[in-house]
């Protein structure tokens, strides 16, 4: 957490909520333990412990509790995005998700291309990998800035191209968005290796269940 006069604000009514008054040891030991969480997730997290905490005596044990349980929803939403897209894109196209915390659980996994190139039977136990790995990468500052794919890893080794064009993924929208014509020469690989139909023309694609 970085926003420290809205901490001060949600610690006040924590203390409210108990009838107690928060040492400043005690919120020392708690600004530490959301140091490391974005302010969103420290700010829910500390709202359940507003509305739902019970006793005092397990404030520090509940808050963990309440961040650990904020990071797994956000772990699978964020590997529900992975999925649709390795199997509507594929490894050929190099990816740029609009949550760069993917980026860094990817990239310990292999790579975009090795995860693409898992089969069926091994993908249940990728995603267990990837929700584990999520509440560890989130804590970085930085991550990377896209994951490269085959066509891009190929043209810029030969020389045809100095940097790779991402395919766009994600946003409010939750839009897959092609840049330009080039891209659709892609063609993506479903998780059986299998490889699909190039697209033609301009694309813009929509992921199951977006508006």
């Amino acid at each position: 957490m970085k926003n420290n006069i809205r901490f001060k604000e949600l610690l006040t009514l924590v203390g409210e909520k108990y009838g107690v008054e928060i040492s400043r040891s005690m919120a020392k030991t708690i600004w530490q333990v959301l140091k490391p969480f974005p302010d969103a997730d420290c700010e829910e997290a500390l709202m359940k412990i507003v509305l739902y905490g019970r006793f005092y005596k397990d404030l520090l044990p509940d808050l963990m509790e309440a961040l650990e349980g904020s990071k797994s929803d956000q772990a699978t939403e964020a590997w529900i995005e992975v999925d649709r897209a390795i199997k509507q894109i594929g490894i050929y196209a190099t990816v740029k998700f609009s949550n760069p915390i993917i980026h860094s659980c990817i990239k310990a996994m292999g790579g975009w291309e090795a995860l693409g190139n898992v089969t069926s039977n091994e993908w249940k136990w990728k995603q267990k990998e990837f929700e584990k790995l999520y509440p560890i990468m989130a804590r970085h500052r930085t991550h990377p800035e896209m994951l490269l794919g085959t066509c891009d890893r190929e043209n810029i080794a030969l020389g045809f191209k100095d940097k790779p064009e991402p395919v766009l993924i994600g946003g409010d929208d939750d839009l897959v968005q092609l840049p330009d014509a080039e891209r659709t020469k892609a063609i993506p690989a479903d998780l059986s290796g299998e490889p699909r139909k190039p697209r033609s023309g301009k694309s813009r694609l929509h992921l199951p269940g977006s508006r």
